[in-house]
C-alpha cells in the first residue's frame, strides 16, 4: 500500500503546482485569481498576459496530468503487486492530479478548473479519446467562441467517445462519467455568467 499511497500524494502535489499563479505573479506582479474569471487556468492567463503565456500554462498543466499518471501508475502497480490493473490505478492517480490543480495546496485550495490537467490524464489513459475530444473542443470553440462551453461539451462527449470505442474497462467507463460532472461543477460560475449573458468570448 505504501507505493500506492505515495503515488496518490505525489500526483496531488504535482497537480497542485500553481502554474498560472506563478507565471502571472512573476510577470505581472498580481494574483491571477483577482483578474478576469478568477481562475488560474490557461484561459484566464491568456486574458491577462496574452496567448503565448496561456499556451505555456496549458502545456505545463497538461503535463501535470500526463506525466505522473503515465509514469507513476505502472511503478505503483509493479511495486505494490497490486490486484488492480494499470488503468484503474492511472485513473485514481489522475484524479488526485486533477484535484491538486483545482484545489491546490499551494494557493489556499483555489486553482484552475481542471480541464488542462484532465486532458493530460486522459492522454495518458486513452490517447484516441483525447484526440476526438480535442477535435470536439476545437469545433465548439469555432462555433460558439466560448472556451468554457467548449470545455464542457468536450467533457460531456468523453463518455460517449469511450462507450463508442467499445471499451469494456469498467473503471474507464466510470471515470468517463465522473469527469464531466467534475468539469461542469468547476464551471458553475461560467454557467451562471452564460445565463446572464456576461461570459467572455475569445477574440
Amino acid at each position: 500500500m505504501i507505493p500506492f499511497a505515495a503515488g496518490c500524494i505525489a500526483c496531488y502535489l504535482i497537480g497542485s503546482i500553481p502554474t498560472g499563479i506563478l507565471v502571472v505573479r512573476l510577470l505581472k506582479g498580481v494574483d491571477i485569481r483577482q483578474l478576469g474569471s478568477g481562475s488560474s487556468g490557461a484561459t484566464n492567463v491568456t486574458r491577462a498576459l496574452g496567448l503565448k503565456y496561456g499556451i505555456l500554462v496549458l502545456m505545463i498543466d497538461t503535463a501535470k496530468g500526463f506525466l505522473p499518471t503515465f509514469f507513476l501508475a505502472p511503478w505503483a502497480v509493479q511495486s505494490w503487486q497490486s490486484p488492480l490493473s494499470v488503468v484503474p490505478v492511472k485513473i485514481i492517480f489522475g484524479l488526485f492530479a486533477i484535484a491538486g490543480h483545482i484545489w491546490t495546496i499551494f494557493g489556499h485550495f483555489r486553482g484552475g478548473k481542471g480541464v488542462g490537467t484532465a486532458a493530460g490524464v486522459i492522454l495518458a489513459i486513452s490517447p484516441i479519446s483525447t484526440l476526438v475530444c480535442l477535435a470536439i473542443w476545437g469545433i465548439t470553440v469555432g462555433i460558439t467562441r466560448y472556451v468554457s462551453v467548449a470545455s464542457m461539451v468536450a467533457a460531456i462527449s468523453f463518455p460517449v467517445v469511450v462507450l463508442s470505442s467499445g471499451s469494456s474497462d469498467q473503471s474507464l467507463q466510470f471515470f468517463s462519467i465522473l469527469l464531466p460532472i467534475l468539469i461542469i461543477f468547476t464551471h458553475r460560475k461560467n454557467i451562471w455568467r452564460l445565463l446572464k449573458g456576461g461570459e467572455h468570448k475569445i477574440g
